[in-house]
Formats: structure tokens, sequence, C-alpha cells
């Protein structure tokens, strides 16, 4: 079972190659769905780091979280939005997907179409991108689930 949110997607479904027992599962909340040869900068519907950690997180977010999180964010290596996948685990195996709703750095409608084209299960909170932190009960009610249908 792997877990991802945002931008560790694709480090986690390139690791998953070829070696479907390490990784029977997938569950992302969040996060991008690039298929094989596609990068980010491809899949994503806004310019990255177009708005501040705490402008995006802080309504559902503690202000003290909020300010913890501003400030030990560190900036997004441009490679990150232009290297390519290698490959799309979700061509494979089982995904579970959680769409944040409420998210203003990879937009709903982009996540539930990364949701629909993986045919993942998906589920959706009301959170922002930060829905790990805002909602985790959420989240982990989709790694559990996922874990328990794929064991």
């Amino acid at each position: 079972m792997t877990k991802s949110r945002s931008s560790s997607g694709r480090s986690i479904t390139n690791g998953r190659t070829g070696n479907p027992r390490q990784t029977p599962a997938a569950a992302a909340a969040g996060r991008h769905g690039s298929d094989r040869g596609r990068g980010r900068h491809q899949e994503r519907g806004r310019v990255p780091g177009a708005g501040s950690v705490r402008e995006e997180v802080r309504r559902d977010v503690y202000p003290v979280t909020t300010a913890a999180m501003a400030v030990t964010q560190r900036p997004l290596d441009a490679r990150a939005n232009s290297s390519l996948s290698e490959a799309a685990a979700w061509h494979d195996i089982p995904s579970h997907y959680l769409t944040a709703a409420k998210d203003q750095t990879i937009e709903p409608e982009k996540q539930r179409y990364f949701a629909k084209r993986a045919k993942a299960h998906a589920v959706e909170d009301n959170s922002s991108h930060a829905v790990m932190v805002s909602h985790p009960a959420a989240v982990t009610r989709l790694i559990e689930e996922a874990d328990h249908e794929n064991r």
C-alpha cells in the first residue's frame, strides 16, 4: 500500500513500477495523477506557487499550524514541473482517491478527472489542499479502506 499527496504521487507511482507484489494498491489525497510520459506542467491547470501556503490552508487549518506550515514549506523545485512521469501505477493496481473540494492548488475538477481516469474508488472531502492536516480522519478512512479491499 502506498499513500501520497500532491506532488509526491509521481515518485510513488514510478517507484512501484515492475513490482506489483510490493505495492498492491494506492491511496491518494489531493494529488496529481500524471500518466506515462506526462508531467505536472501538462496535467495542471494553474501556475504552481500562485498562492501562499498560508492563503491556501487558512480556511480549515488552525492559525498556529498554518503559520508553522508557511515557514517550513520549501520552495518547489523547478524539476517538479518539468520532469515526466516514467510510469503510472494506476494502470496496474487498484487506486483510491480523495478529492479536496476546496483545494486552490490543484483544482477539484482536475482531481476528479485524475480519479476518474485512474478508475479509482473516489471520495470527496470539503477541505483545502492540506486535507491530511485539516481532515486526517477522512484520509485515514481512505487508506484503511484501500488496504482492507486489497489484502
